[in-house]
């Protein structure tokens, strides 16, 4: 394949690419999102808001002064990153392998749910952090190859970028480039030169981000370093939870990125590079995060670059064979069979387990209870969509067990038959996967039916206070009725006084950056848990002030537990369904409701 036939296959992935993710640009915000709007509507240019490094906030602040601070202007910020990253690592993929492999990867990417995910949620690590760390291993692949000094500058330059996107770069990145410099380079030359690439970085964060921070007299950095350090003194306090995490995740990834990069290890088809940078950032990841029920799916989208090559070199050396024809027929049958398969399985009626407690899920998993419908949601919040948990267990058991046998038979055209069964029925994952994210072909649109409770909220007058149940951020969307600003002045911060440093100014001055986007009219109802405590806490507020409250029930709420028996003694006065299911509830509490559970 020449250049240029290669250059026209890439522009349409990419378009397609593009074409895919604008599916999901108006998707609904979450939680985490309402911080990044607020921060650019206040063009909070240093994080005083976002509690992490800036070059995101940079880019998004940039190109929200131009076309507004819609959320789909927002996300058309990160699709922007998530679009660059799939050219980049086509490029990285062709100087390691060729245009077949580099084309596939990009293809892999371009229609990966999550990577999709990664271009379209307002969050640091599937966007520019991910693209900044594949810029940082293309530039020190070149540099390897070509031997020229430029191109450790440029490694050393988007690193600091890098850092820039999110602090834990400076821990992720520089073991990386040691390791592989080492097994490519002289000992002493690797020394120096991961040296010199992180000096670079470094100066690049200083100069962007410490020194501005400081003239500023934003808290920002300060912030940051906090941040970053506190995960050192955080303790995992179960295991199961975190279990449930990491199998969320695997989730999200599917066969493809977890099957075909072990095919491409076995077959010897693998860089010396992608290797190192899957290898070391999963064993980081399993040490540095602390926290007992991580969003473990956001922290591996900064391997799927890697992912995606891993898998296309493990697959071109059953598709580069004399039966190829006959190969690729095998392939499309068997996807065509298993969407229709997944499709038909998800369709049909299943039970819901509520969200809490988790260890739900992982009793009806032990007892082969499988056929229910799973809460697959977002890294920062709980919009999202549902799965029957008999569409995951098909898949991972047919395509691992079908892996097994091939690694045991010892027939060529059996074993090549075996995989492009395997991809197959990955491939149906995948896109089953991501059309059911973009637009739930088979269950309830949450989506769809939050707007709906949205435009209900502004076209009726509703009693306040408003008590809103799962997902905060979609105040952002009522009407300006219900807003209301306390424009509260943040604070100096004083790099020179030491009293500044005092963790309980910072947390305050945290609280009075992101709490202004709330209002007194407008009251949360935690999605952590369903305790007893916070039925009270509820209770009392209703008996207080009565008021309305609007309730997405996904993840579902166990309608056995307290907090829903507080929620039912207010009059249910609209129910919002899709699919036949009831997702979108709204209750009326009254000027004043007396309560008795």
């Amino acid at each position: 394949m020449n250049n240029q036939k290669y250059g026209q296959y890439l522009i349409l992935i990419i378009f397609l690419a593009f074409l895919i993710r604008l599916l999901g640009i108006n998707q609904q915000i979450n939680e985490d999102e309402l911080h990044w709007q607020y921060s650019a509507a206040e063009k909070d240019w240093f994080g005083t808001i976002m509690r992490n490094s800036p070059l995101s906030i940079y880019a998004l602040n940039t190109l929200t002064t131009l076309i507004g601070t819609e959320i789909w202007a927002i996300r058309l910020t990160f699709i922007i990153a998530g679009i660059a990253t799939i050219w980049i690592t086509s490029k990285l993929a062709k100087e390691q392998y060729g245009h077949k492999i580099a084309l596939i990867a990009a293809g892999l990417l371009a229609i990966h749910p999550l990577h999709i995910l990664a271009s379209l949620q307002a969050a640091y690590e599937g966007s520019f952090l991910t693209l900044l760390f594949v810029l940082t291993i293309y530039c020190l692949r070149i540099y390897v190859k070509s031997k020229k000094e430029k191109w450790i500058y440029l490694t050393g330059i988007f690193f600091g970028l890098a850092i820039l996107s999110k602090t834990s770069a400076i821990l992720l990145i520089p073991p990386i480039i040691l390791i592989y410099l080492l097994l490519e380079t002289k000992k002493t030359n690797a020394i120096i030169n991961t040296c010199k690439t992180t000096a670079i970085g470094c100066f690049v964060f200083i100069t962007a981000f410490a020194i501005p921070s400081i003239i500023t007299k934003s808290p920002a950095l300060i912030n940051v370093i906090t941040q970053l350090l506190s995960q050192k003194d955080a303790v995992r306090t179960s295991i199961v939870p975190l279990i449930l995490q990491y199998a969320h995740a695997i989730i999200w990834i599917g066969p493809i990125f977890l099957i075909f990069p072990i095919i491409a290890i076995i077959n010897k088809k693998t860089d010396k590079l992608n290797l190192i940078a899957v290898s070391y950032t999963i064993l980081f990841y399993l040490l540095a995060i602390r926290e007992s029920t991580p969003p473990m799916e956001r922290y591996l989208m900064i391997l799927l670059p890697s992912l995606s090559i891993l898998t296309a070199s493990g697959l071109i050396k059953v598709f580069d064979s004399k039966n190829a024809k006959r190969l690729i027929t095998i392939t499309i049958i068997t996807a065509i069979l298993s969407i229709i398969i997944l499709t038909l399985l998800n369709i049909q009626q299943s039970i819901t387990i509520p969200f809490y407690p988790k260890t739900e899920y992982l009793n009806s998993v032990l007892n082969l209870n499988w056929d229910f419908l799973m809460p697959i949601t977002g890294s920062s919040g709980p919009i999202g969509f549902y799965v029957n948990f008999l569409v995951i267990t098909t898949t991972f058991i047919s395509t691992i067990t079908l892996f097994i046998i091939s690694c045991i038979t010892k027939n060529a055209q059996t074993k090549k038959t075996l995989i492009c069964i395997i991809f197959g029925i990955s491939i149906a994952y995948t896109l089953f996967f991501a059309q059911e994210y973009l637009i739930s072909g088979t269950q309830p649109d949450i989506n769809n039916t939050t707007q709906q409770i949205i435009d209900y909220v502004n076209s009726n007058n509703l009693t306040t206070p408003i008590y809103y149940f799962r997902n905060y951020a979609l105040f952002y969307q009522f009407d300006k009725k219900y807003f209301y600003n306390k424009q509260t002045k943040i604070p100096d911060f004083d790099y020179f006084d030491i009293n500044s440093y005092d963790a309980k100014k910072l947390k305050n001055l945290r609280k009075i950056a992101t709490e202004q986007i709330l209002n007194n009219q407008f009251i949360t109802i935690s999605f952590q848990d369903d305790t007893v405590e916070k039925s009270k806490e509820l209770e009392n507020k209703i008996k207080k002030q009565g008021g309305t409250i609007i309730m997405i029930d996904f993840p579902e709420l166990s309608k056995k537990g307290r907090l829903w028996q507080t929620i039912k003694t207010c009059k249910q006065i609209k129910t919002f369904e899709d699919k036949g299911k009831p997702i979108g509830r709204v209750f009326d509490c009254g000027e004043k409701t007396k309560i008795t559970v």
